[in-house]
């Protein structure tokens, strides 16, 4: 069994004749056939039906040389066929038999055109926790602070991490941790929590530097100037934006990593 929601595709040389005649078959008989029906071809139709499919060659009116696939003798007849389910004849754009193309000496090759969209899921990456260094300051910096004491203090009269390495990374997982309880952490996705981004560097000098590069790159790429010259002048004026807006960058993180570490009394 095919699953509902794959795409079910039947063909080959069914050695039927469908004919012209929709009569019965209104849902799998497209109209336009080739030949007089026979048993077979009663046949085909049948488990069309019982399957709820349709013959795709029978819904494009075609040429009989088009419509014919099979040769023999000076006569033609039409025994090859393509089957969908009928939800999916919409997504066939056409279908026919190649009259200058053979997969035997007998048989013409049966083309169908399908026309599949791929299904755009909107693709959320997580974040990792980040935890908010922004709100070192006041009441929740002495809690940071008495924190990393207590549990430094109890370490050291404890004395099991003789090793330098061992206490660096004691160190280091008692700083993380003792923040995360009192400063917070920024979890969920990239789309999520915009508020608790660290942006807390930033500054009015900053911000007016990263204007003025988002109105000359709006300048750029709207340039309809005629000149290469005229165009040359937009695209320096916006490098030279670029670059004063990563200077200002720059001074504010470092300024505000200073105050950082100036609140914890060291790096």
């Amino acid at each position: 069994m095919c699953p509902p929601d794959h795409r079910l595709l039947i063909g080959g040389d069914l050695n039927g004749h469908i004919g012209t005649n929709v009569e019965g078959y209104p849902g799998a008989h497209g109209g336009f056939g080739h030949g007089v029906r026979n048993e077979e071809g009663l046949s085909i139709l049948d488990f069309a039906v019982a399957h709820d499919l349709v013959v795709t060659n029978s819904f494009f009116k075609k040429t009989n040389a088009q419509l014919a696939t099979f040769h023999s003798g000076g006569n033609s007849t039409h025994i090859d066929y393509l089957l969908l389910r009928r939800g999916d004849l919409r997504t066939c754009g056409d279908c026919k038999s190649q009259t200058d193309l053979t997969c035997s000496s007998q048989h013409r090759l049966l083309v169908m055109d399908l026309v599949l969209r791929r299904r755009v899921t909107m693709s959320v990456k997580p974040v990792q926790p980040t935890i908010l260094w922004k709100k070192l300051n006041g009441e929740k910096a002495e809690t940071f602070k008495t924190l990393v004491v207590e549990r430094v203090e109890t370490e050291v009269e404890i004395g099991s991490h003789e090793d330098a390495d061992q206490m660096w990374n004691f160190l280091a997982s008692t700083i993380r941790e003792a923040a995360k309880e009192a400063l917070g952490v920024a979890v969920g996705t990239s789309r999520g929590h915009r508020s608790d981004r660290e942006s807390w560097w930033l500054s009015d000098e900053v911000q007016n530097k990263v204007a003025l590069k988002q109105l000359r790159f709006r300048e750029l790429i709207t340039c309809r100037e005629g000149t290469p010259a005229g165009r040359t002048r937009v695209e320096e004026r916006y490098k030279e934006a670029r670059r004063e807006a990563k200077k200002a960058v720059a001074r504010a993180k470092d300024k505000a990593y200073k105050d950082l570490y100036r609140k914890l009394d060291s790096k």
